[in-house]
């Protein structure tokens, strides 16, 4: 399996999210990240660094 890890993960709080048109808590925050990599390394896995890909991924998939 590859893990991968980011410092931008660590700035991620965002304030909520909409779900059916109502706002909610957001799971997705820098503390979710903290513990995902701490249980990664506990199983013995060592996240690199993610690699800058740019717009390319993204315009692949998605039309102009």
């Amino acid at each position: 399996m590859f893990a991968y890890s980011d410092p931008e993960q660590y700035k991620q709080e965002t304030q909520f999210s909409i779900f059916s048109g109502s706002p909610k808590p957001n799971s997705d925050v820098a503390e979710l990240a903290k513990v995902i990599k701490k249980a990664l390394l506990k199983q013995g896995y060592k996240p690199e660094a993610a690699k800058p890909l740019g717009i390319a991924p993204f315009s692949a998939v998605h039309r102009k």
